[in-house]
């Protein structure tokens, strides 16, 4: 495994933007967080810290000190995130209620119109039989046209009716853009047994896929040359859990890979916050790029827990499955992609880039998530060394 004991806690050197997207809170947060941690934590030179990060400077911070920023900004994300679904649950049902009040009414005001042309109708009939010699006759033909009358009145009411029915249903349902399969329609290789591939690489299926792009997902990365996948895979870190559609380790850098998939057609829209839109549409699955930034959060979380685990930057990914072409003006830190794109996008990081990821690294990473034990050879044949002469920068975000 590697002279283990060797490798010891050392401090990383963040600049405020790398600081934030660690923790994945704004700078606004982060200065909050800092104010309350300084009441708290006094071992810390906090005030001397945000200077440094606000002049655009890079801060050393110690394991332990970026450990408790990131239980800060979990407890409060928590408490966020708890609050706005208690927001949208309100209003949604008082939306849902005001819409069918809405049709309700409208259906109310038809009804009262055709009930008002059928007295005008009526009046003028009546007035018209009182001067005819025909007055009998003519008043059995009017009583005839009444109870036509009193027949569209009763359809009027059902109208309403069938609004009301319709309205409390179009409440209560919503139609998911992301086609689950059930999963005996799905093919899958065997669970929880490491699959080797010709370049070298090492596929890891730990649960079945349950979307055709997760099936897409799995096959677009049996193309890559070198490194690990880890499929369907759950990282849990305390109360907090998230399943990891793709976990790739390459010797340049680690991944974490969300798979959306989706049947709108158009232009696809990733913002920052809130859910992605494909030609103005709304998806469904609200914050994708948030869940994506959480996956990398955890893994990160989980291995800062052993001080011999040294991954660096984790680097989140949104992949879109679909008739969907990607804008190109796309910001933020997470990398956003079509899932038929993701092989040459690793080809490209593992030939541009230096390697990051030590073997023994590799090896405690794998413990670390519980995951089946992988050889040593089989590892370095995945194209992993024991020793780095150098490091890099941190994996690029979006395009």
């Amino acid at each position: 495994m590697g002279d283990r004991n060797s490798v010891t806690a050392a401090p990383v050197e963040l600049n405020a933007e790398q600081l934030q997207v660690a923790l994945g809170a704004t700078g606004e947060e982060l200065a909050i967080l800092m104010r309350q941690l300084a009441s708290e934590r006094l071992g810390v030179d906090w005030s001397r810290m945000w200077r440094l990060l606000m002049a655009g400077k890079v801060a050393r911070i110690s394991p332990g000190t970026l450990q408790s920023l990131r239980a800060a900004v979990d407890a409060t994300k928590e408490l966020r995130f708890a609050e706005a679904a208690r927001t949208e649950g309100r209003d949604a049902e008082r939306q849902a209620a005001l819409d069918a009040q809405a049709a309700a009414r409208s259906a109310e005001i038809e009804a009262d119109r055709a009930l008002s042309r059928m007295k005008a109708e009526g009046e003028r009939a009546r007035k018209a039989e009182l001067d005819s010699r025909n007055a009998q006759l003519k008043q059995r033909e009017l009583e005839k046209k009444l109870r036509g009358l009193e027949t569209q009145v009763e359809r009027a009411e059902q109208k309403v009716k069938q609004a009301e029915r319709s309205a409390a249903a179009a409440a209560s349902t919503s139609r998911p853009s992301i086609r689950r399969v059930p999963r005996d329609q799905l093919r899958h290789p065997p669970l929880g047994v490491w699959q080797s591939r010709s370049g070298g690489s090492q596929h890891l299926h730990v649960a079945p896929p349950t979307t055709n792009g997760e099936v897409v997902l799995a096959q677009e990365l049996e193309k890559i040359g070198h490194g690990l996948v880890v499929l369907n895979a759950t990282i849990a870190v305390g109360s907090q859990e998230r399943e990891v559609d793709a976990l790739v380790i390459l010797p340049v850098g680690i991944f974490t890979v969300e798979q959306k998939d989706t049947a709108l057609v158009g232009t696809l829209e990733v913002p920052t916050n809130g859910p992605p839109t494909v030609d103005g549409r709304v998806m469904d699955g609200g914050d994708h790029r948030g869940q994506a930034r959480k996956e990398s959060q955890l893994l990160a979380t989980l291995a800062a827990a052993d001080p011999a685990i040294d991954i660096g930057f984790v680097s989140p990914m949104l992949s879109y499955y679909g008739d969907v072409e990607i804008a190109t003006e796309q910001s933020g830190t997470v990398i956003v992609r079509r899932t038929g794109a993701l092989a040459d996008l690793f080809g490209d990081y593992s030939r541009s880039r230096r390697q990051t990821i030590r073997r023994p690294t590799v090896i405690d990473l794998l413990e670390r998530l519980e995951a089946p034990g992988l050889p040593w050879d089989d590892i370095g044949a995945a194209g992993f060394e024991d020793d780095l002469s150098s490091r890099t920068a941190e994996i690029d975000g979006d395009e």
